[in-house]
């Protein structure tokens, strides 16, 4: 039937070929060829889905044909199936897994995919075999940094160095090196690409001399590029040889024709930016004004570089004109040069000059309504903002771009003393939740740079436009727009609505059944609000640490008031991570979890901060509470309870709700049904409880919880005591008695006392 099967598809015959080939194939299920000639007639149907899955049918029958896998592979990657690809090359390597070029393909395809572990192993299997193979080295540079695996990086370069050149870097010998049957010629450019990733890697994390002895290495191999030069003059300059990094820059800094300074923009660019770095500012103007020569570095950028290093030299009048040259020929305001210049004219005592370039890009004022209509005049000639105009003009859609002005503006009037005119600025910009809520500064990973470029050419990226109110904290920095809001309101005399603003109006909330709040406290929370919605950014901006933490924690407590309690829960997480031995924060992420039911995300967070903090009391007992409300996790709260109840006894610590949490663990313990010995937590329970009840001091709660466990353990004759001693307190403060009674009518009801049940029923 094969050879009849055989004969059709040779003659073309493809639909009677099909049917005598599958018939084969249900007949003869485990023969390869009817699978075989059937990929071959569907793909020449140009049916590639169908002739994959038969091919993919014959090859797992012949797992050891490296060219069926082969032809599969570049099927499925001329179809788009990358992962079958990797699939099929990982099949042809279990055959042969010294197959050089297979290891190339699936770890350029793994690396595409973003599977970098495999990629970093196939690269490394190359390298094993052929460790001269300099386009291995970089592409698996490429993957290191990606990774941010720096430390891999440097060890397979210095590795790959001894290898290229052994006579140079024989100090990089590995402990077993590979023995070379045959090396594989490179060319000087490529070997030089690997001494300058290195060069590059060192500098990146501040190992200069390294940098610098490998340059050193080099040259006695190689005639060293201008590019390497300049590294190894910024190696001197972060050293402190600043004369000896000028001698090796001097060829640059000499430059005359455009064509030559074009060539080597770069490079300046790199030598001014370390002068930067180092504060020689004198030097690196020079640099920054050769560049503007070039045109793709004629920009306002590089004169704002200038600028500031012309402002760092105390030469103001200088950067005074620099910045106006920028104004004048920029399309559009730059924030960042009208706020250096409106510091520049305060800092010559020009402070009207200050406003005015401040006012041409912001119009004046926010609203001019806001000084017409929004304030009124009050006592002792004080000004008071009408809180439902401001909150109308605060809602009110306004121009993101004009938010740094603004916010540079109002601190120009607060510095002058013009409280009134400040606050017409900062409030309405706190309070905008357009303005505020629009966006949180993200982190930009830098595409990484790709390797091999002997002499790369910078790509200067597109500086990502900050969100408004990381605008406002990096313009204000450590002022703290809060308590900059908050001075001013003591200044003016506001002390009423700087009570409301700094304590939420917490009277105003406590009746749940109390319709209408004033004004006041609601614009008070949403200036509040605001500030809070900067804290983010906060820590990053040179914020006092004690200052952030005091907002948070005040915000903690106003959101949980003001019944946003997804909102509280994220200001206590990060409260609880800062400070994990705090049982007053812990107290609060309670409340903030009963309310918000986000068990699942609390408890993962919790067991990240156990990892870092193993020696917090309150967390392991958090720990072990949300263990314990899991019926399935019961089991595992002993454990965590156990290590708080030691590090307690180390620090001599009485924790009641240590003890009864301990006590209700063990009896968890004996009324499972799966312990096998039930006598001895049942002891270590009852022991505990007593402990509980000593340290309470056998208040009305104690009595009540060890009279609880009695019932639960069936002893009655414990129980009943108990709950008449609760009955007898004077005192209820947790409303306890009528949990007691009715605890205690059930034990009548069950002994048969049906009379004195409904007695206790009756009474309480």
């Amino acid at each position: 039937m094969m050879g009849e099967a055989n004969k059709l598809y040779s003659e073309k015959k493809f639909e009677e070929a099909t049917k005598l080939l599958l018939q084969v194939a249900q007949e003869n299920s485990n023969i390869p060829d009817p699978y075989n000639i059937l990929g071959m007639i569907f793909e020449e149907n140009n049916q590639v889905d169908e002739a994959i899955k038969c091919y993919m049918i014959a090859a797992h029958m012949q797992r050891k044909n490296v060219d069926l896998w082969e032809k599969l592979a570049n099927m499925s990657q001329e179809k788009g199936d990358l992962e079958q690809t990797i699939y099929c090359y990982s099949k042809m390597l279990k055959v042969d897994p010294e197959d050089v070029e297979i290891l190339w393909k699936r770890s350029e395809l793994c690396t595409e995919l973003g599977k970098y572990k495999q990629a970093i192993e196939g690269y490394i299997a190359i390298l094993n075999l052929q460790p001269t193979l300099v386009n291995v080295i970089l592409h698996l540079t490429r993957v290191y940094h990606t990774q941010n695996m720096t430390p891999a990086a440097i060890t397979m370069l210095e590795s790959s160095l001894f290898y290229i050149r052994p006579d140079l870097f024989s100090n990089f010998a590995p402990k077993d090196p590979i023995v070379i049957t045959e090396k594989l010629p490179n060319s000087e450019t490529e070997e030089l690409s690997v001494v300058n990733i290195l060069c590059e890697l060192y500098m990146s994390s501040g190992s200069w001399e390294q940098a610098k002895e490998i340059i050193s290495k080099a040259e006695h191999g190689f005639p060293i590029p201008l590019d390497l030069s300049v590294k190894y003059g910024i190696c001197e300059a972060y050293l402190g040889n600043v004369s000896e990094a000028g001698r090796i820059f001097e060829k640059l800094y000499l430059l005359e024709d455009i064509d030559e300074i074009t060539e080597y923009a770069d490079l300046i660019f790199n030598i001014a930016e370390t002068y930067v770095a180092i504060s020689r500012m004198d030097m690196a103007i020079n640099y920054y004004r050769k560049l503007l020569r070039v045109k793709t570095y004629d920009n306002p950028s590089t004169l704002i570089k200038i600028g500031n290093c012309l402002q760092k030299l105390n030469q103001l009048e200088a950067a005074i004109e620099i910045y106006e040259k920028i104004l004048a020929t920029s399309k559009e305001p730059n924030s960042e040069v009208v706020i250096a210049l409106s510091d520049l004219y305060i800092a010559v005592g020009k402070m009207d000059t200050a406003v005015d370039i401040v006012n041409q890009f912001t119009g004046g004022t926010v609203d001019t309504a806001i000084s017409n209509e929004g304030f009124s005049d009050q006592n002792n000639n004080y000004l008071l903002p009408d809180i439902s105009h401001l909150r109308q003009v605060a809602k009110a859609p306004q121009d993101k771009t004009l938010v740094p002005f603004l916010a540079r503006k109002s601190l120009i009037l607060f510095s002058q003393g013009k409280y009134n005119q400040f606050l017409e600025l900062a409030l309405p910009i706190l309070c905008n939740e357009e303005l505020r809520e629009g966006g949180v500064r993200k982190k930009i990973k830098s595409k990484p740079k790709e390797p091999g470029e002997s002499m790369p050419k910078r790509k200067r990226r597109k500086k990502q436009k900050e969100s408004p109110d990381a605008l406002i904290i990096g313009i204000l920095g450590i002022n703290n727009y809060f308590m900059l809001l908050v001075h001013v309101l003591q200044v003016l005399g506001w002390n009423q609505y700087l009570s409301d603003t700094l304590n939420y109006s917490l009277e105003e909330l406590e009746d749940p059944f109390k319709k209408q709040e004033s004004e006041r406290s609601k614009f008070a929370c949403e200036v509040l609000q605001g500030v809070l919605s900067f804290t983010d950014t906060l820590e990053t901006n040179g914020f006092n640490k004690n200052q952030l933490r005091t907002i948070q924690w005040f915000g903690t407590k106003v959101a949980l008031k003001a019944g946003d309690f997804f909102k509280g829960m994220k200001y206590i997480k990060a409260l609880c991570a800062s400070s994990p031995h705090e049982i007053a924060l812990w107290n609060k992420f309670c409340v903030a979890l009963a309310k918000t039911k986000t068990y699942s995300p609390s408890n993962s967070y919790m067991r990240r901060l156990l990892k870092k903090n193993t020696n917090s009391i309150p967390l392991h007992i958090m720990a072990g509470h949300m263990n314990l409300t899991a019926s399935y996790f019961s089991s595992q709260s002993l454990p965590k309870y156990l290590r708080a109840y030691f590090f307690a006894q180390k620090s001599n610590v009485q924790i009641p709700l240590l003890s009864l949490s301990l006590g209700i663990a063990y009896l968890n313990l004996v009324m499972h049904k799966n312990t096998p010995d039930r006598q001895r937590p049942l002891l270590l329970s009852l022991s505990f409880f007593s402990e509980y009840y000593n340290q309470r001091g056998k208040t009305i709660e104690a009595v009540y919880n060890l009279g609880r466990a009695f019932h639960q353990l069936n002893l009655v004759q414990f129980a009943v005591p108990l709950y008449k001693k609760v009955l007898n307190f004077e005192e209820d403060p947790y409303d306890i008695k009528m949990n007691a009674a009715y605890n205690l009518s059930i034990i009548y009801k069950e002994s048969g006392s049906l009379e004195l049940a409904r007695e206790v029923i009756r009474q309480y």
